[in-house]
């Protein structure tokens, strides 16, 4: 939500006007440059992980849209409009013969399985849309000055997970772990009492930070977590 706004000086004699924000997610206080359609906004949100879970049906802007839908058309998900399921059933019975793809037995495992997942995460990884942070490009662009572009490698998939970076030099792998959604800036036991939606998400990072940590382990492979944006800066001077 917008809680004020503030000026500051620009080329000339203008003024530029900020809107100053609280993500609706998280609680954090941020800044951007006004303009109309953000100064319309009902919810706003200070990073693309915050938008993407604002925009769920558990989120803010989830949560309206459910409300407009229910009034306005009876149902919940635009999805579930007459129109959509009965396009979707027909689309499915004519390439599968089923009216729901995973009632198809072959389609079913294909989803389930290792290569399928894998495949899913190159496309994603080709295309660019993995979710990254300043933070994670900093450290990036860190690593690949020391050791060279050619030596780091980004979202590395690695049993299931998609880990940040792999350094070749140092066999390596690095997770960058931020202070919020990894749960480090609370004790878990006020996580788990799951008293806004955000808490489910950071509850289930922990433990696949957790589960990864007993798998790298076990396998003699290393993983490092650079944790907080003020360790980065460390953690590239004790490479140098």
């Amino acid at each position: 939500m917008i809680i004020g706004t503030k000026t500051i000086p620009s080329a000339g004699r203008r003024v530029r006007t900020l809107l100053v924000h609280i993500c609706d997610v998280c609680r954090a206080k941020f800044e951007t440059f006004s303009g109309k359609c953000r100064e319309k906004s009902i919810f706003t949100y200070c990073s693309p992980a915050c938008l993407s879970l604002g925009r769920s049906a558990t989120g803010p802007s989830g949560r309206l849209l459910e409300t407009i839908l229910v009034d306005r058309y009876g149902v919940s998900r635009a999805t579930n409009l007459p129109q959509f399921t009965e396009a979707r059933k027909n689309a499915s019975i004519s390439k599968f013969g089923v009216e729901f793809p995973l009632q198809n037995k072959d389609v079913a495992a294909l989803g389930r399985s290792e290569e399928s997942k894998s495949k899913k995460y190159q496309t994603r990884k080709k295309n660019g849309t993995i979710r990254r942070s300043y933070e994670e490009d900093k450290l990036y662009d860190g690593l690949c000055s020391l050791f060279g572009k050619e030596h780091v490698e980004r979202w590395k998939y690695v049993n299931g997970w998609c880990i940040d970076l792999y350094v070749e030099p140092l066999d390596a792998y690095i997770q960058y772990d931020g202070l919020f959604w990894h749960g480090y800036d609370r004790c878990t036991e006020e996580i788990e009492c799951f008293e806004k939606p955000v808490d489910v998400v950071i509850y289930k990072t922990i433990l696949r930070d957790t589960q990864q940590n007993i798998w790298f382990a076990s396998q003699k492979m290393n993983l490092i977590r650079v944790i907080g944006p003020s360790q980065i800066q460390n953690f590239l001077n004790l490479l140098i």
